[in-house]
């Protein structure tokens, strides 16, 4: 038996271009490394010079893997990555994975053995491992590769290397990574940026009156910009003013867009990044002073500290800013309107949830966080628990040192009830009596959980017993009984009945 919801899932957004933050737009520019010479058409980098360190190791392999991996996530450091740095969805289901360790002359293997058996052990992500590579500076010695074989005879996917020559034919691939890190290419692009403004005021002013020599020139400026930017891609399109209207539906996988319009002509250039989480790794290039009136800083201060409907800014609202110099192609002297949505972190992590029922044993399930907007005065998260069935909302407040946890059963479930497991007699668990208490994904329970007491039915004694029944008549029939998305009593007895029916089996 299913619960097949019908009811949409709704849709966040979570496009940085669209988050404001108070850091300046100007950056100072990038230190010239000796690790670093550039090979006109190609990068070789010295992957254990002393003047690499280990944030900028982290930075140039986690950009160069992803490129080449679009579809693998960046797992962030400060949720704990479990010995997961990058992961890539394979098709059958599982993941491979990549922990970057910045040693450049003795590998420690006392952490990476740490790193690989809490991984062998079980993950955040709940998917099996297929492959385990370690990504280091230096060729393994005899050493290094015999005890990497020792590792992997322990656990139970395949650990292998992801060494200084795998790097550096990846970095030959695709040199704009070094340049952009370790040399000239922020500058590039700075460039860039120059010559598109020069080639649209051109066009605006009447200099070029033939639209189509200037959609060739910012073509082959996009074109230059997509070749030298490590993060975003570029694409340029004209259409008719009478033509033109919003952004398609298409157009918005887009981080950045802006129009330029000679009175005939619209242009419009959209911004996409190239791999997931693009718009995270050059965050720094999309920051962006804005001075708003204080009845509307108070609006986005509350959006990005605990989520909610995106704010809507209209040039009243906005005193003064400064846009970024990298990565938009926004005239100097536009007249700007913004939507503002909070940053949506979606990376994993995971909690305990421990009820413990008056006399009983103890109940233990791992929620994975499906979503978290942070800000300065606190966080709303969400959670969903290990089978689907419940879905946990987290509000903290910093200042009150507070937190309000809600929970609710799930309703786009869809799964055979006997896949239940441990939601399930979680479900069982909370009732009148029962303290429950949040834990870290790791680590010893009762230190760091804080228990509060249950004062009424989370779910129904009748309803369970019904769920119960479901459970076991399921193990007889294959047919498919679908359960509403409100399930009263009356509702649950009616569809045991029919899936007793089913089976065969009296009720």
């Amino acid at each position: 038996m299913h619960n097949k919801s019908t009811r949409p899932t709704p849709y966040v957004q979570s496009r940085l271009s669209e988050v404001i933050t108070c850091t300046a737009a100007t950056q100072p520019p990038p230190a010239t490394f000796p690790a670093y010479e550039s090979l006109g058409s190609t990068v070789r980098i010295n992957w254990t010079d002393p003047t690499l360190s280990g944030g900028l190791f982290e930075k140039i392999v986690g950009c160069l893997l992803q490129i080449e991996r679009p579809h693998s996530v960046r797992v962030r450091p400060s949720q704990g990555d479990g010995g997961i740095d990058i992961f890539d969805p394979t098709d059958d289901g599982r993941i491979d994975v990549y922990q970057l360790k910045y040693y450049p002359n003795v590998l420690q293997w006392s952490k990476i053995s740490k790193s690989l058996k809490r991984l062998s052990e079980g993950n955040e992500l709940g998917r099996e491992v297929r492959d385990w590579y370690l990504v280091v500076p230096k060729q393994p010695t005899p050493t290094d590769a015999k005890n990497l074989l020792d590792l992997d005879s322990e656990v139970s996917f395949t650990a292998r290397w992801y060494a200084e020559d795998a790097l550096t034919k990846l970095a030959a691939a695709h040199p704009e990574v070094g340049e952009y890190y370790l040399g000239d290419g922020r500058s590039r692009l700075e460039r860039l940026i120059v010559d598109w403004d020069a080639c649209t005021q051109r066009l605006i002013s009447g200099e070029s009156p033939h639209i189509e020599d200037v959609h060739q020139k910012l073509t082959d400026i996009a074109d230059a910009l997509g070749r030298n930017d490590p993060h975003f891609e570029y694409g340029v399109e004209v259409q008719p003013v009478r033509h033109a209207g919003p952004i398609a539906v298409e157009k918005t996988r887009a981080v950045a867009m802006s129009s330029t319009s000679d009175g005939r002509h619209v242009v419009s250039c959209y911004v996409y990044p190239r791999f997931r989480g693009a718009e995270v790794e050059a965050g720094d290039r999309l920051n962006f002073r804005l001075q708003l009136t204080t009845e509307a800083g108070q609006r986005v201060a509350d959006l990005m500290s605990f989520g909610g409907q995106p704010v809507e800014l209209s040039t009243t609202d906005i005193v003064d800013y400064t846009l970024p110099k990298v990565g938009h192609q926004i005239p100097a002297e536009a007249n700007i309107a913004m939507r503002v949505v909070p940053y949506v972190d979606t990376t994993p992590a995971t909690i305990r949830v421990i009820a413990t029922p008056p006399g009983g044993s103890p109940v233990v399930d791992r929620f994975t966080r499906r979503s978290v907007t942070a800000g300065d005065a606190g966080a709303t998260s969400t959670w969903k628990s290990s089978n689907g069935w419940m879905e946990l909302f987290l509000v903290a407040r910093n200042e009150a040192l507070t937190a309000v946890a809600n929970f609710k059963p799930c309703i786009d479930f869809g799964r055979p009830i006997r896949a239940g497991g441990v939601d399930f007699e979680l479900l069982r668990a909370f009732q009148p009596g029962t303290t429950v208490g949040l834990a870290l994904g790791h680590g010893p329970l009762e230190p760091m959980a804080a228990g509060i007491e249950l004062s009424e039915e989370f779910v129904e004694p009748e309803l369970i017993a019904l769920l119960d029944a479901l459970r076991v008549i399921q193990t007889f029939t294959t047919d498919i009984v679908t359960i509403p998305d409100q399930l009263t009593t009356r509702d649950a007895i009616e569809v045991v009945e029919l899936a007793a029916l089913l089976a065969g089996i009296e009720t």
